[in-house]
């Protein structure tokens, strides 16, 4: 299996996963993957619904995933001004304007971190119309970054650091 093909099998996986907690740590088998790296995380942004009519909720499901050999700790996955970043465009490409609160990065603690098994993904659905007035019909693509320079350390704490960032989601809204 490629890697486009593994992705596009996930991607099924990911949106008919109607039942998928908002956030979970469930097992999932990537040994097989190609075209993806062998060794650390994989963080991938999925839409609910790739066609969507307006007013309608605009979800996307956020995925990392642990390519690695070893458990990784990863901080749990905040909203805008935390550990996640979303560029949303709209059809036009102008960056629509971020309307939510702002989270705040505290220091990281055992209560705030996961464990990643290798293997194993965690993920979390975000509702970007909650955060961005997606009001517009046309073509929006969304962009995530995801990232952390908090390693816990002097806390009893060795937590991932770094910055990943999403593939491209392109979501289209009708009247």
């Amino acid at each position: 299996m490629d890697g486009n093909t593994a992705r596009a099998w996930f991607s099924g996986l990911v949106a008919g996963a109607k039942a998928l907690p908002v956030i979970a740590v469930l097992l999932f088998s990537l040994s097989r993957l190609q075209g993806v790296p062998s060794d650390g995380l994989l963080f991938l942004a999925q839409s609910e619904s790739e066609t969507l009519r307006s007013g309608e909720p605009v979800a996307i499901r956020l995925m990392l995933l642990s390519r690695g050999h070893a458990v990784v700790w990863v901080p749990t996955l905040l909203l805008e001004g935390a550990n996640l970043s979303l560029e949303v465009l709209d059809p036009s490409g102008e960056r629509v304007s971020y309307l939510g609160p702002k989270s705040t990065l505290k220091p990281l603690d055992r209560g705030h971190v996961i464990r990643l098994r290798p293997e194993y993904f965690y993920g979390k659905r975000v509702v970007l119309s909650d955060y961005f007035a997606m009001k517009k019909t046309g073509t929006y693509r969304v962009r995530v970054e995801f990232r952390n320079e908090d390693s816990g350390k002097g806390r009893e704490l060795d937590v991932w650091t770094g910055r990943l960032a999403s593939n491209e989601i392109r979501i289209e809204i009708r009247e």
